[in-house]
């Protein structure tokens, strides 16, 4: 995970920009605390919404009110490569497959407002995203678990720029517990707490107010 910040930069030295602001959601949350812990002079500010805590994580029960899928999905990073490798190729069929249906995996991750959501454009953005990250291998879904699941290779003490945590209570995808903990252990973190957002209503209803954040954060430093 520590290696994001190297590819982050690398990135940022072809566009040219000395200074930026790092936002991931959901998985990319560790990547963005990575950016931030790694890249202190060039990280004017950071976000991690809906994001992972790192697991094994003290007083954290890592996997405890995520919907089935995701138990299945991180049961499997667990047991090893070989039995990732299977999981996620049989979830890349299902996906090359559907026509607009999804996964009893992915169903299980989703409340009523998530399944609203997807009905609109967000769904058909996220169906289209998802089917172009695996047209060609699935590795990349792969090595992303496998992340998750290990020592992320860098110490969330090491956060000094300007962040904030926002995670919503109705999540199926990243329990709430994980956003809480993020917001202990992460030291300058700003916590944004949502009674009745999800992990896809979080994204969808806040994006401009994340945005802002940053933008605020990053000017006044």
């Amino acid at each position: 995970m520590a290696s994001a910040g190297a590819d982050v930069a690398v990135i940022a030295d072809h566009l040219g920009l000395a200074t930026f602001s790092v936002w991931g959601h959901s998985g990319g949350g560790p990547h963005a605390l990575a950016c931030a812990a790694t890249l202190p002079d060039r990280v004017a500010s950071a976000v991690a919404s809906a994001s992972v805590a790192p697991y094994g994580a003290q007083g954290l029960d890592w996997m405890a009110g995520m919907g089935e899928g995701n138990v299945r999905e991180f049961g499997a990073a667990l047991s090893g490569r070989e039995p990732l490798e299977r999981y996620v190729r049989s979830q890349c069929d299902t996906l090359r497959q559907a026509s607009g249906e999804l996964s009893p995996d992915m169903r299980s991750l989703l409340s009523p407002q998530d399944f609203e959501l997807l009905a609109g454009e967000l769904g058909r953005y996220f169906q289209s995203a998802q089917r172009f990250a695996v047209e060609k291998s699935p590795e990349g879904w792969v090595e992303d678990d496998l992340a998750f699941s290990a020592d992320w290779g860098f110490e969330l003490s090491r956060v000094k720029v300007p962040t904030s945590i926002w995670h919503g209570k109705l999540d199926r995808f990243v329990p709430y517990a994980h956003g809480v903990w993020l917001s202990q252990h992460v030291p300058p973190a700003e916590f944004h707490s949502f009674d009745r957002e999800t992990h896809l209503t979080l994204y969808d209803r806040h994006f401009r107010e994340i945005t802002q954040w940053l933008h605020d954060r990053a000017r006044r430093r």
